[in-house]
């Protein structure tokens, strides 16, 4: 096989629109990871960082399965949730977490199936989260969730986003620290854990494929700003140290 034919397959495994598949696998063990202290940490930051927004309408970007999606309505004071996700079985499981809570938390929250770097939701927002979301898109997809959630933004809403670094391989990133987090973690995880290790090992090729391109963290603030937001602040840092949460007000 010639070397041209090689890097043919290899771009092939890499096609960027088998991520919603990527995504459907991952929503199978992805409830037992919020038992590791590395996601409950995550969710902390996040939890802290919020603003209040009463009665204003909050994008969720990259819901997953919903699992926080009730402390973020109680922390904003939302009067609506638009919840979005581009995998299918991230959304079914959404819905049924959803379900199980009172009928007002369910009139206040919407689901779609978006894919975030082609479509987005109609609305003007609050606030927009996007939780381990916009570093898996392809290219700088970065780039687009930061300029879309300027332009559908009202004034003086806020954006909260996790940012990978550039450098990271999550490979490394889970051979270094799995065992530690099994420490912490009840046992019932360890099999979730493990095979989501193996279901993200496809992003760390597209990253040494240039197919996804991290920033750094003077990269993520100046572009913010070169947008248009304001009060641009890292407000934690997240995966030990590979990722920040960044707030930014329109």
């Amino acid at each position: 096989m010639t070397k041209e034919n090689n890097q043919k397959n290899k771009k092939e495994n890499l096609d960027i629109e088998d991520l919603p598949k990527v995504w459907n696998e991952y929503a199978k063990v992805n409830e037992k990871l919020f038992n590791a202290p590395v996601f409950k940490e995550i969710l902390k930051i996040f939890r802290n960082a919020i603003f209040p927004c009463p009665g204003g309408i909050v994008h969720v970007g990259g819901c997953g399965i919903g699992y926080n999606l009730s402390e973020i309505l109680e922390k904003t004071q939302a009067s609506k949730i638009i919840a979005t996700d581009i995998s299918s079985e991230m959304i079914k499981k959404a819905k049924e977490r959803v379900s199980k809570l009172s009928k007002e938390y369910q009139n206040k929250i919407e689901f779609q199936q978006i894919d975030l770097s082609k479509n987005w939701p109609k609305g003007n927002f609050d606030a927009q989260i996007f939780q381990l979301l916009s570093n898996y898109l392809p290219y700088k997809g970065w780039h687009r969730i930061i300029e879309m959630a300027y332009k559908t933004m009202k004034d003086n809403g806020h954006i909260y986003s996790s940012e990978f670094l550039r450098g990271l391989n999550i490979s490394e990133v889970a051979k270094k620290h799995t065992f530690e987090q099994m420490l912490h973690t009840p046992i019932s995880s360890f099999p979730a854990m493990l095979k989501s290790s193996k279901i993200l090992k496809c992003f760390d090729l597209m990253t040494e494929n240039n197919i996804i391109q991290l920033g750094s963290k003077e990269e993520y603030l100046n572009y913010y700003k070169s947008v248009g937001f304001k009060n641009i602040e890292i407000v934690g840092e997240i995966f030990w140290g590979v990722a920040v949460v960044i707030r930014a007000q329109k």
